[in-house]
């Protein structure tokens, strides 16, 4: 059985994906936690547990409502990436509930990949994505059906 961590070892096209998911996810970790601990800062709260519940609860809501809405945080449009359903139609529902990892980000978000990365199929998905369809792609590959988008504006 190949796996995705065997693909990974192989195929630069594929790290590059891996590389510009996890900036992208560094990106909006670090626009939520700093902008939740000025917050919490500024409130007069300054526990350790509070800040990281508080945060975590955060990270899921931006990631969220902003992938549920566009398909795009502010990291993965920096790094051209996008989540979308694998099948045509916009379904907000899935994109909203693959981002529950994030709830506990420093546990289930690694163990979500790792087991995304040792199944079968698209080495580019991770568990969650695999059981709610869901993928995430770069601005260049192909759309559904293995057709390229046109950029010719339509008529």
């Amino acid at each position: 059985m190949v796996t995705g961590f065997d693909i990974l070892g192989h195929d630069r096209k594929l790290r590059r994906h891996w590389l510009c998911r996890i900036y992208a996810i560094l990106v909006d970790m670090a626009i939520v936690f700093i902008s939740v601990g000025i917050v919490l800062l500024y409130l007069g709260y300054d526990t350790i547990l509070l800040s990281g519940i508080t945060a975590s609860v955060a990270f899921f809501l931006y990631s969220a409502i902003l992938e549920a809405a566009t398909g795009k945080t502010i990291g993965k449009r920096i790094f051209r990436l996008k989540a979308r359903p694998l099948k045509k139609g916009k379904k907000p529902g899935r994109l909203f509930l693959r981002n529950l990892s994030k709830l506990l980000w420093f546990i289930a978000l690694p163990i979500d990949v790792i087991v995304g990365l040792a199944g079968r199929g698209d080495p580019r998905q991770r568990f969650s994505d695999r059981l709610l369809k869901t993928t995430v792609v770069h601005r260049k590959e192909p759309d559904f059906h293995g057709r390229r988008r046109s950029r010719r504006p339509k008529k």
